[in-house]
């Protein structure tokens, strides 16, 4: 071979080496953004699926929310029934009270009267017996009179 074409067969060679080591380097590359992209894929599902759960936990947690909302709805009526029927009651505590103070004088009164006229009945008796006495006296003692 003459030193031009071995130069350009070598030369051909250095070429398609340089072509080889590049294409290597490109499907090293390639191969290594495949694994970036492979790795990003999942990591993207992963976020996916996180998000999709905290989707999940935000709608429970709302629903809970909901839910106690309607319970301290339903715990405030029924608060404010049972006041009115506690201010009811107390209304008519005040005014069986009040009864059982003018009953209690009432029989206050009877009693302060019955007591008046017991003693007025002792009275009356107790000149009944005198009288009846001094005519009985009277009848016994014929002669004195």
């Amino acid at each position: 071979m003459s030193p031009c074409v071995f130069a350009h067969v070598q030369g051909s060679s250095d070429a398609d080496k340089a072509r080889h080591d590049s294409l290597q380097a490109s499907s090293d590359a390639l191969s290594l953004a495949r694994e970036k992209a492979s790795a990003a894929a999942d990591a993207a599902r992963a976020a996916e699926l996180a998000r999709a759960e905290m989707q999940s936990l935000l709608a429970d947690s709302r629903r809970a929310a909901e839910a106690g909302e309607d319970a301290l709805r339903h715990a405030r009526a029924d608060a404010a029934l049972h006041a009115g029927r506690a201010d009811d009651a107390l209304a008519a505590l005040s005014e069986e009270r009040q009864r059982a103070e003018q009953l209690c004088s009432e029989l206050l009164s009877v009693r302060v009267a019955m007591r008046q006229k017991e003693a007025e009945k002792d009275l009356a008796l107790g000149a009944l017996i005198d009288s009846r006495t001094v005519v009985v006296d009277t009848i016994a003692e014929p002669g004195l009179s």
